[in-house]
């Protein structure tokens, strides 16, 4: 069982490869994401890494799937590139 410090280190480096090193605009999350992405993405805002972007989220869901999608904060940005 991993411990809560390591669940942070993987949820920031899961965040880092997402917006530092793809450049990801955002990210989704949606009813067929795992607990762990589910789980990063309560961290991120938690920590005020990522923002809900309610425009974006209406913008990728369609009438079968509903979409939430989170944008990088410019702290978070910060935060994110320290890690390099």
């Amino acid at each position: 069982m991993k411990t809560q410090e390591e669940l942070k280190q993987e949820y920031m480096h899961s965040l880092y490869r997402a917006f530092i090193v793809r450049n990801a605009d955002f990210i989704m999350i949606d009813g067929w994401s795992g607990e762990f992405l589910r789980n990063c993405a309560n961290f991120g805002l938690d920590e005020k890494i990522i923002r809900f972007d309610g425009l974006t989220s209406k913008r990728v869901s369609d009438s079968q799937c509903e979409i939430i999608a989170y944008r990088l904060t410019e702290s978070g940005r910060q935060r994110l590139e320290a890690l390099n």
